[in-house]
């Protein structure tokens, strides 16, 4: 643990305080790493709706939890429907959905759902399918990655998860057009039931400025 420090306070909200707190300017976010990104993904989601904003889930690696925000908003005092009710899900099943949704959909959603934010979830999911063509993948991330970069000039707000691939894959850096299009980005890794969140973008002034703890009972809602 040497070099770690724990974030003041040590939680997911601090960290991506401008997404759960919309009234900032619009940014594109990252959040990659572990897996567990597709299920920190419903974290954020019920925090941004614990204050009242509402989230539009783009899903493209079915991961999508309604346990996770019910969960959240128990330990709130809430009830779970307060919550989900704010929160709307599409998933997409092939990454030509996913293109489509984000290219021609999603700046209307905004408009029409009152939304607050949108995240996708599992961006690099679907491009791990031995069948698309990795040349091919890349051209479409980057063509959503630079329209969603265009709508977060217009002030919208957007979080893009993004899990490292099975070892079988072979598709290593899937992840890199969106990390170089977020402006900002955290590497999300496993440790024991608590979390080490290492923040490449913007980067620190030092290995204990840029890395972070978040100690497991202070995200119970991830595992019960």
């Amino acid at each position: 643990m040497d070099g770690l420090v724990k974030a003041d306070p040590a939680n997911l909200e601090h960290l991506f305080q401008g997404f759960v707190n919309p009234r900032s300017p619009g940014r594109l976010f990252l959040l990659r790493g572990s897996p567990i990104v597709l299920r920190l993904s419903s974290y954020i989601a019920g925090l941004a709706t614990l204050r009242g904003f509402s989230i539009l889930v783009v899903d493209a690696a079915n991961a999508a939890d309604p346990l996770i925000v019910a969960r959240l908003a128990q330990r709130a005092g809430c009830h779970p429907h307060d919550l989900q009710e704010r929160i709307f899900v599409t998933r997409c099943f092939t990454v030509y959905q996913l293109e489509a949704f984000l290219l021609q959909d999603l700046e209307i959603t905004f408009e029409e759902r009152h939304l607050a934010g949108c995240i996708v979830n599992g961006a690099t999911s679907l491009f791990e399918d031995a069948n698309v063509r990795l040349g091919e993948g890349y051209r479409m991330m980057r063509e959503m990655t630079n329209h969603l970069r265009s709508l977060c000039r217009q002030g919208r707000h957007i979080l893009v998860t993004a899990a490292d691939p099975p070892s079988e894959a072979r598709r290593k850096g899937l992840h890199t057009p969106w990390l170089q299009a977020a402006e900002q980005s955290l590497r999300i890794e496993l440790v024991g039931s608590g979390l080490r969140c290492i923040q490449e973008k913007p980067s620190g002034n030092g290995p204990r400025d840029s890395q972070y703890v978040i100690p497991g009972e202070q995200i119970l809602p991830l595992w019960r």
